[in-house]
């Protein structure tokens, strides 16, 4: 396991409002970025996001489902491929 940015220590990042999907500037990305984002809400406690992440090596599909629980979003599935 890749070790944690120092700013993220303790499990949470400095950063931890939602950046815009083009946004390369959040100290956790290591050079990471979003290249396309679609996100669909099921409903109001549901929702299901498909995101085309990029790095200096490859090109990575990220599909995952979103469910609230006790007024947080968890993630109950995630695909990386």
């Amino acid at each position: 396991m890749p070790a944690r940015h120092p700013s993220c220590a303790g499990g949470s990042c400095p950063t931890s409002t939602r950046p815009s999907p083009t946004s390369t500037s959040h100290p956790c990305a290591r050079g990471a970025s979003a290249i396309h984002v679609r996100v669909c809400s099921i409903d109001a406690q549901h929702t299901e996001a498909a995101v085309i992440v990029a790095t200096a090596a490859r090109i990575y599909a990220l599909a995952l489902r979103l469910e609230e629980y006790r007024g947080r979003w968890m993630a109950t599935a995630l695909e990386l491929a």
